[in-house]
């Protein structure tokens, strides 16, 4: 039986081996040394390290302060409704943008994502970027996996993996393209609800059957109408190569990396020799080149490895994450550590930053997964949100009060740490509402933020999206849903989404879509919102009539 306990310890050893991961990030011997004064990393210390890139500046970070990897985390724990729905257009559109200004790492592609989602014209299923960079049919790191543990921790324990795999894709499909990071992502996901219910990290037998259980996702991602009529065909196009084959190939490669992991185990002692197995596992995956070293699948199959080394001891599991150098250390400390804090009866004694938050955030995600009523995160009404451009964008005032663009109000933790020159830009600490505390840059000059990027605060305006409108898989669903779409409708104020899902499931019916696309044009920023809608419709007919002649 799953219990708040484990979901408990799972979210915070998933956090606590970010904070020592995150130390060692990137480092060699001498590089560890220059940030903390020590030899190896124990427990979680203050440390010096350079944020904002090249032009940016030297902070010392508290003890216990985390890495992307455990914001973006929590950006997922948030997005996620009372009903246990993932709502993909929030994160997209406001906890992605948003995330860039108080980023702590992060990688190439993810970054690049969250630039292009600041767009008005670019969907979370539409996200193909394209820089000097990265691209998004080529972005297959593991910043989804990272990241999507929030979904099996509110997932009904009597339910089937169905919704849970949809979910996690979703989710990943925002920012990657490539199969590395989803199927990385959704192997993650399975041996991590394998631990939930059964209380023990997948052993070898177990992460083959997992293995197999992938055989089944395209089909899921087949039945998900805007994964299957509109992204699908577009990945495709965009790829040119056949969604099916793209994901078997990274299927199997995570079946040929488990297995080469096994019969190690099988000619070797694991009892003597733990430390020594997981060395000799990330050399066997080659993930201590650079090329390998972030590869959705590759650090899923090494976390899964490495909790099953340590299943019974979570803080040496994490720490041999975080000082094996060379390696990707937060990101499989982290994954690893979700992962035996989920079987573990051992609680976190290590500093972790914004814990009481953390546990709140548990908390609610459990009792979503026992089909309770909890509230959900007020966001920005989307109709009227427009993601800020820059960085120093999302912090600023309203009405007086410090504010961080779609995630409320703020209050400035200590002083500021200013970088001086043509412009002058400080960084500086500020504890949201709701217990999280973010490095924010911002400018010399007060921003204004305005009320459109302010989650409502009245209680009218709070009520879950879900409630305002109907979700993927409701609509039509009977006539309270027929009501408020029709509403909504008429006053221009339906998501794009979700017209979207209306046209779809008319067969494109000349009527319907045209009625929907007035009704979007005589909104606020119909222009826009219209165009956007047009695009996404007339992409999706190519791609139908397209898959009909390739029959």
């Amino acid at each position: 039986m799953v219990t708040r306990e484990s979901v408990r310890r799972s979210v915070l050893w998933a956090a606590y081996g970010d904070v020592l991961g995150f130390i060692t990030e990137f480092a060699d011997k001498t590089a560890v040394r220059r940030r903390t004064g020590r030899e190896e990393i124990t427990s979680a210390i203050p440390w010096t390290r350079r944020v904002g890139g090249r032009f940016g500046i030297s902070i010392e970070l508290p003890a216990g302060c985390y890495s992307d990897d455990t914001q973006l985390r929590l950006a997922t724990s948030r997005a996620i409704r009372s009903d246990g729905g993932f709502d993909v257009e929030a994160f997209a559109k406001v906890e992605l943008p948003v995330w860039r200004s108080y980023a702590l790492g992060g990688g190439r592609g993810t970054k690049s994502a969250a630039r292009a989602l600041a767009k008005a014209n670019v969907q979370w299923c539409s996200n193909f970027f394209a820089t000097k960079y990265s691209e998004y049919t080529s972005a297959g790191g593991n910043g989804a996996a990272m990241r999507i543990q929030p979904h099996v921790w509110a997932a009904p324990r009597d339910g089937d993996d169905t919704t849970v795999v949809r979910n996690i894709v979703r989710n990943a499909v925002t920012t990657h393209g490539h199969f590395r990071g989803i199927v990385g992502a959704i192997f993650h996901g399975l041996c991590l609800r394998h631990a939930l219910l059964h209380r023990e990290a997948p052993g070898p037998e177990e992460w083959m059957a997992i293995t197999s259980k992938l055989e089944s996702v395209p089909s899921v991602l087949h039945s998900d109408e805007t994964l299957g009529t509109f992204w699908i065909p577009l990945w495709e196009e965009k790829s040119g190569r056949e969604m099916s084959k793209a994901f078997e190939e990274a299927r199997r490669e995570v079946a040929s990396d488990l297995l080469a992991l096994r019969n190690m185990l099988g000619v070797a002692s694991l009892r003597n020799e733990p430390h020594e197995l997981y060395a000799n596992a990330v050399t066997e995956l080659g993930c201590f080149s650079k090329d390998r070293r972030g590869s959705g699948t590759k650090t899923a199959v090494l976390a899964t490895f490495l909790a099953f080394l340590f299943s019974e001891n979570p803080y040496a599991c994490v720490q041999a994450a975080a000082n094996m150098l060379g390696s990707d250390t937060d990101t499989i400390a982290t994954m690893a550590g979700a992962i035996v804090g989920a079987a573990s009866s051992v609680d976190v004694e290590g500093q972790v930053a914004d814990s009481p938050y953390m546990k709140a955030e548990a908390e609610r995600l459990y009792r979503i997964s026992q089909r309770e009523s909890v509230p959900n995160h007020p966001y920005p009404d989307l109709l009227f949100w427009r993601s800020p451009q820059r960085e120093t964008d999302c912090v600023g005032k309203n009405s007086g009060h410090w504010v961080v663009a779609g995630l409320g109000k703020a209050v400035p933790c200590g002083q500021p740490y200013e970088r001086k020159g043509k412009q002058r830009t400080f960084w500086q600490w500020y504890e949201l509402d709701f217990g999280q505390r973010v490095l924010m840059k911002r400018r010399d000059n007060e921003v204004a933020i305005g009320d459109s990027l302010v989650p409502a605060q009245r209680a009218e305006e709070t009520r879950s999206r879900e409630q305002r409108t109907p979700s993927q898989g409701q609509l039509f669903g009977g006539s309270e849903t027929r009501r408020i779409q029709r509403a909504e409708l008429q006053r221009g104020t339906l998501s794009i989404d979700d017209a979207t899902d209306i046209a779809i499931k008319s067969n494109f019916d000349s009527r319907t879509v045209g009625e929907l696309l007035v009704a979007i044009a005589k909104g606020d920023n119909g222009v826009e919102r219209a165009t956007a809608f047009g695009a996404i419709v007339a992409k999706a007919i190519q791609a139908r009539l397209k898959r009909g002649k390739n029959r």
